[in-house]
């Protein structure tokens, strides 16, 4: 994995907000909160497009699967770890958070998730911390390698992890998992997981009564790319969703009217999704959201073939509302840090006296 080390980014861009040098002369009127936020957004895109670069592609897609995302982790080319402990705030940080920062944490905060209630992907729950969500990721994968995904870019330490990367040992070390980890301030939790099987060799009528064993009758199924028709038959779905509600509760479709642009679902995941792990924090992401998508859903998603025999499925589900709430939350805190950062630089520069 392509390591950057960002955080003299954001600090820079705050300081040249103030110093003439740095900058053309209309930039000196940026605003310095601005400034960082831009430098901040601008190098996590340049990791993630190096990472892309960089990386190997998993696992090819089969069986007439569609992943949402085109971006996939190479074990071989990233640091892998065993053990990881979530990024916790530092109890004695050198630059507080104020009021916009602590409302945005204690509004993410507010919302109790029971992630024993909420939907699972072999033992890791939407909602449970980073520290148990690995433990039931290893005990599901106890040979694969776990690949950890930094964020250098924030402007603290220690840094928060955007999620794991889970990679098999075989030749090829196709991605087999994945997890996304919400935003700091607050204690990092699972809003996402991404799963590929191979090689299952399973009747897909088993597969089918298998899955609704475990999350219930679906909401709703497909055919191919088609997400506005729901289908009734089993011997043609390709693609299953299961609705919830934050206590874990199954919930019904919508109707399309709540869709506007799409007529489907597919307004709730078509925002910046990614099958690689994924740390939201700029609440542009949120405010794009479609408001039913931001408030509502927690979905199971299953894509399998229409064939016999089911060789290869692809799994993801998600809690968009919590990854909303967090990705508003942490990008408050990097107004907040940014602006502090500032207002102690314009301190400084005032105790400095040029030579004139």
């Amino acid at each position: 994995m392509i390591r950057l080390e960002r955080s003299s980014v954001l600090i820079s861009a705050v300081l040249c907000a103030t110093l003439a040098p740095c900058v053309p002369l209309l930039a000196q009127f940026q605003n310095p909160i601005t400034a960082a936020k831009d430098a901040y957004k601008k190098a996590k895109q340049q990791q993630q497009q190096q990472q892309q670069q960089q990386q190997q592609q998993a696992q090819p897609v089969q069986d007439g699967q569609k992943p949402p995302g085109n971006g996939s982790s190479s074990a071989a080319s990233a640091g892998s770890s065993d053990t990881a402990a979530p990024w916790v705030p530092p109890g004695s940080a050198p630059v507080t958070t104020g009021a916009a920062a602590s409302t945005a944490a204690a509004a993410a905060a507010a919302v109790k998730l029971d992630p024993s209630k909420l939907p699972d992907v072999l033992g890791v729950h939407l909602g449970m911390t980073a520290t148990e969500a690995l433990a039931a990721a290893h005990k599901a994968y106890p040979d694969d390698m776990f690949v950890e995904m930094k964020d250098n870019g924030w402007p603290t330490n220690p840094k928060p992890d955007n999620g794991f990367n889970v990679h098999s040992r075989a030749a090829g070390n196709q991605k087999d998992f994945s997890m996304s980890f919400t935003a700091p301030p607050g204690e990092q939790k699972v809003w996402k997981v991404d799963r590929y099987t191979s090689k299952l060799h399973t009747n897909r009528n088993t597969l089918l009564a298998a899955l609704r064993q475990k999350y219930g009758k679906e909401a709703f199924a497909w055919q191919g790319g088609d997400t506005t028709t729901n289908v009734r038959s089993d011997n043609q779905i390709t693609a299953m969703l299961w609705l919830f509600d934050e206590q874990g509760n199954h919930v019904p479709m919508p109707a399309s009217t709540v869709f506007p642009t799409r007529q489907s679902f597919e307004e709730c995941t078509i925002v910046n999704h990614t099958d690689e792990p994924d740390m939201k924090t700029d609440a542009d992401f949120a405010n794009r959201l479609n408001p039913w998508c931001a408030a509502h859903f927690v979905a199971v998603i299953v894509q399998l073939s229409n064939l016999d025999i089911v060789e290869n499925t692809y799994t993801y589900m998600m809690d968009i509302p919590l990854a909303a709430r967090t990705a508003r939350a942490g990008d408050a805190w990097l107004r907040d840090y940014a602006n502090k950062v500032h207002q102690q630089d314009l301190q400084r520069s005032k105790e400095n006296t040029p030579t004139l």
